[in-house]
């Protein structure tokens, strides 16, 4: 996952947040406890992020797509000029704070376009986990565990990987915790992308990165997954130990990123439980 690292583009992340997420959201944040005004706002995030149909467009020139709903409900992205072994197999889990988002989303399919152009031969499985507040923790954690386990059943030989952007890295995380110990020595890598893990919204960047309050959102978001309870015990609070078993672990954040102290927390931790992360 090292090529993810590019420092150029810190910045650039930052003024599309500021420029195309944020006014998103400002609409909707009166109304959001309301269902009507939930459903606005995933209809619109789910339109940022798969805009004029990108995903169904990208997808086809590249992928084969298999959907399963099984005991989790995946779709499983085989590349239509594969190179085998497909040994490499890496779970996904999407963004949106829990509350929005879907498996077809254009910003997973963009880093594994990505990593197809650079000839790594994979298949990639995308998880359609279930959202809050309709479905509180641990619903989506359950989800992105039995996807995962599935896969490992499906595909004995493979190495895997998990992988997951903001609220998707959360469960990515966490998913790889929970793991047993036959289970996590397949897992051989960890792609936590600007992770959300910090239910307090406590941290400075969260309330004093940007002019309005980003914080006030995303502490929403961190009730409706914890069913109106903010839950101060999040993964970072995890007994240190537990840390331990992670495979080599890439945490990516940005200067411009509400989130980025949440990476910065998580590098610390691990830091000192002397994990292998960068």
């Amino acid at each position: 996952f090292s090529y993810w690292i590019r420092r150029d583009e810190d910045i650039i992340f930052g003024d599309i947040l500021t420029a195309m997420i944020i006014p998103l959201i400002m609409p909707f944040e009166a109304s959001m406890t309301s269902k009507e005004g939930l459903e606005q706002f995933r209809a619109a995030i789910q339109k940022l992020s798969n805009a004029d149909g990108l995903y169904g467009r990208q997808v086809s020139k590249n992928w084969n797509v298999e959907h399963i709903v099984e005991e989790a409900e995946v779709y499983i992205h085989t590349p239509l000029k594969s190179k085998e072994p497909l040994d490499l197999i890496i779970i996904y889990a999407h963004g949106g704070g829990f509350v929005a988002g879907d498996a077809q989303c254009g910003t997973g399919l963009d880093y594994f376009n990505e990593l197809l152009k650079r000839g790594i031969s994979f298949r990639w499985v995308s998880v359609e986990y279930r959202l809050a507040p309709e479905h509180p923790y641990p619903a989506g954690l359950q989800d992105v565990l039995a996807a995962t386990r599935m896969m490992l059943l499906r595909f004995p030989q493979s190495r895997f990987a998990l992988a997951g952007v903001s609220a998707g890295a959360c469960l990515a995380l966490e998913a790889a915790l929970d793991l047993n110990a036959q289970e996590s020595q397949r897992i051989h890598s960890l792609a936590l992308f600007f992770p959300f893990l910090e239910p307090a919204c406590s941290t400075p960047f969260k309330k004093h990165g940007y002019r309005w309050n980003f914080g006030k959102w995303l502490q929403w978001c961190w009730k409706g997954y914890y069913n109106d309870t903010i839950r101060t015990k999040g993964v970072l609070n995890r007994p240190l130990e537990q840390f331990a078993a992670l495979p080599p672990t890439l945490i990516a954040t940005s200067k411009a990123d509400p989130l980025r102290d949440d990476g910065t927390l998580l590098f610390a931790k691990l830091k000192k439980k002397q994990c292998y992360s960068y």
